[in-house]
């Protein structure tokens, strides 16, 4: 019993003993000592840390700052602006470990914002600010005259962007004073390093606001088968200027006839001032017959300016429209025209003036060359035509009153007639038509080749004989007196005799001078056959003998 109480008291002072060499340690959920030494946040280092998240918050927790870094300390000077609380946040990071988020203390940055100055412009519902450098973007509020909000947050309105139109938020909360607020933001979402307001000032939109059509008609009268002028309408602007204008102002047609007619756009105006007056056309389209047609123009207008996506067009005024289309008048018309033109040779200059051959029903009302290649110059009344180019002369005729153009007219040059149509329906009364018609310059002429002469020249010596020019192909030639080796005749002009002092060779292959020349060629290859025949023998009985001798010598 004694010796089992000994051994347990023993297994307990070894329990205790190991225990007390054992160190238990108790890790911190986060890193400690979070706090500000001026500008730069500090905090303890965590054991085994390998490094630290660190985000720095401004006012509501919006996150200005979110890096890794390594020390335990870091210097936002740059990134801390006067007038605001910024706060801190630290997390560590070991391996695949992280630990929990802790925060610093608020710090309040001494001074003011930076400032903007913002201004409201009442005659045009506009807002404008000074721009401040490096901003990425602003942020507005439209406030009553104490500084309340009083619709949506215009957000994110670009750096570089120093102006912005409030007239749509003008016409949803009525006539009243307005205040506008602005922060401008950079490096980072929320990071605000500067604020501006306005003064109040009472904005409006009311219907003298309204632009107006100054006319109280558009009459348009043309001639059936013309060309109708666009009827001309005047707009004037209301009391506020419209910036972006085809974005507050627009055209509508109505009525029965409205097919007939298309309005102008208003016009990309970057700004349209205040009761400024504006010039706009209406066409006329699809060719109405004749007759009278009405149909009713109402110029729309949209107080938000939001162009198309707007919700509140109005009609801001109309103006009636009355178009006359008057029958065409029974014209005589002319079955052909004709004129005359001096066509150019190399070397003249343009005649442009084509004589009409009739002058009873039309004129010819221009006419001008040019180059029918790539870049088409005009020629000039100084310019030369150029041998072989291509020309073309283009002319213009005009029917006289009373008279037109038939459909299937012929047009005629110097009795040539012309397809090619450069001017057609030059008023949809083929009362004006131009054809043209292409020329191609001759190239100037060679002179012919002269004959060759039969006499013998004064210096050709008397011993030379004198051949005669042959019309046909000779039967036989004589062959050229033999003369010495680059010997030069009484005139000094080198023969070109054989250097083997044969006469020249200039018999047909059935001539006796060819005879003999093939006999000599095929005794001077016999000759050479037989010196090599000779050669060859004397080697072999050479190489005999030598073989003869050497076997004789091994024997002995």
């Amino acid at each position: 019993m004694v010796k089992k109480a000994v051994c347990i008291l023993a297994a307990f002072v070894m329990i205790v003993g190991l225990a007390s060499s054992l160190k238990f340690e108790v890790r911190a959920e986060g890193a400690t000592n979070l706090h500000w030494e001026g500008n730069v946040a500090v905090w303890d280092p965590y054991e085994g840390a390998t490094g630290y998240r660190l985000i720095l918050y401004w006012r509501t927790w919006q996150p200005v700052f979110d890096e890794k870094v390594t020390e335990c300390r870091f210097d936002f000077s740059e990134y801390l602006h006067p007038g605001y609380y910024y706060q801190f946040a630290v997390i560590w990071e070991k391996g695949s470990e992280t630990g929990e988020p802790v925060s610093s203390p608020s710090i309040e940055v001494p001074g003011d914002p930076e400032n903007i100055n913002v201004r409201i412009q009442p005659l045009c519902n506009m807002v404008y600010w000074d721009e401040l450098e490096g901003t990425d973007y602003y942020d507005l509020w439209v406030c009553d005259e104490n500084g309340v909000q009083l619709d949506t947050l215009i957000h994110q309105i670009p750096g570089d962007s120093c102006e912005y139109s409030i007239a749509d938020y003008v016409y949803r909360n009525g006539n009243r004073k307005y205040k506008v607020l602005i922060s401008a933001y950079r490096d980072g979402a929320g990071n605000e390093f500067a604020r501006g307001e306005s003064e109040p000032a009472d904005l409006s939109i009311s219907e003298a606001d309204y632009p107006s059509i100054v006319n109280e008609t558009c009459n348009i009268e043309y001639a059936e088968g013309d060309s109708p002028s666009p009827g001309i309408v005047n707009i004037k602007t209301g009391g506020k200027a419209l910036p972006l204008a085809n974005k507050y102002v627009k055209f509508e047609v109505e009525g029965a006839d409205a097919g007939y007619f298309e309005p102008y756009a208003f016009g990309n105006e970057n700004y349209a001032s205040v009761n400024e007056q504006y010039t706009r056309y209406l066409s006329v389209v699809n060719d109405p017959p004749a007759g009278e047609y009405h149909a009713t123009l109402r110029l729309m207008y949209n107080p938000e300016g939001n162009g198309s996506s707007g919700s509140h067009w109005m009609v801001a005024d109309t103006c009636e429209i009355i178009l006359n289309v008057t029958a065409q008048s029974e014209e005589e018309q002319i079955p052909e025209a004709r004129v005359t033109l001096t066509v150019p040779e190399a070397g003249s200059h343009p005649d442009p003036e084509p004589k009409v051959e009739t002058d009873e029903a039309y004129t010819v009302n221009s006419a001008y060359w040019y180059e029918r290649v790539s870049p088409y110059n005009k020629v000039e009344a100084d310019g030369v035509f150029e041998p072989g180019m291509s020309y073309a002369v283009r002319i213009v005729f005009k029917a006289k009153d009373g008279y037109i153009f038939a459909p299937d007219a012929k047009f005629y040059l110097n009795g040539e007639e012309s397809t090619s149509m450069y001017l057609g329906d030059y008023d949809k009364a083929q009362s004006m038509v131009g054809y043209e018609w292409t020329f191609v310059i001759p190239e100037e002429a060679t002179e012919a080749p002269t004959e060759a002469p039969t006499d013998i020249p004064a210096d050709v010596p008397s011993d030379v004989p004198a051949t005669e020019v042959p019309t046909d192909a000779p039967d036989e030639v004589t062959a050229a007196a033999p003369t010495d080796v680059n010997t030069t005749d009484q005139s000094g002009v080198n023969t070109g005799a054989p250097d083997d002092n044969e006469p020249a060779a200039t018999a047909t292959p059935g001539g006796n001078g060819g005879e003999q020349k093939n006999e000599k060629a095929k005794k001077s290859g016999i000759g050479l056959g037989i010196l090599i025949g000779v050669l060859i023998t004397l080697a072999i009985l050479g190489a005999a003998l030598g073989v003869f001798f050497i076997i004789k010598r091994r024997k002995k």
